[in-house]
């Protein structure tokens, strides 16, 4: 492996550090918390500025994930490249169509979804926490 590719992969795992954990809480508060989420879903409606201010963020946290690791491979590493992607293409749609944004939000979220969303993030972070800490990121 060369130089390149180790840093490469030094860094994906570094991401996976930090992504990984922040996930697992963000997973854990959507279930605990289900009401306060939903009350926040619902102040964006009359909120445009922090739609705008959500999608900088996204784009910010996309472009350096993207900066840092952007390997299309068959490993797990793939999904920190498919998360840059994903944010950088939230924090677009948020900056530049924020009612369509909020419009996709509200057709998507709702009570029944806060406990799968929760669930799922709670898995990718545990995933990318184990393959960050766990000795797991080969």
């Amino acid at each position: 492996m060369t130089n390149v590719s180790q840093h490469q992969h030094d860094n994906a795992r570094y991401i996976a550090g930090l992504v990984g954990p922040v996930s697992v809480v963000s997973g854990l508060s959507m279930i605990i918390n289900q009401d306060v989420f939903l009350a926040m879903i619902g102040q964006l409606t009359g909120n445009m500025m922090m739609i705008f201010i959500a999608g900088m963020i996204a784009l910010t946290i996309g472009i350096a994930i993207l900066q840092a690791y952007r390997v299309w491979d068959a490993s797990w590493r793939v999904l920190i490249t498919i998360f840059g992607w994903l944010s950088v293409f939230g924090g677009l749609v948020r900056m530049l169509a924020p009612d369509q944004a909020l419009r996709l939000a509200d057709a998507i979220i709702g009570p029944n979804m806060m406990l799968g969303a929760g669930l799922v993030v709670i898995a990718f972070g545990a995933f990318l926490s184990f393959k960050a800490y766990a000795g797991g990121g080969h």
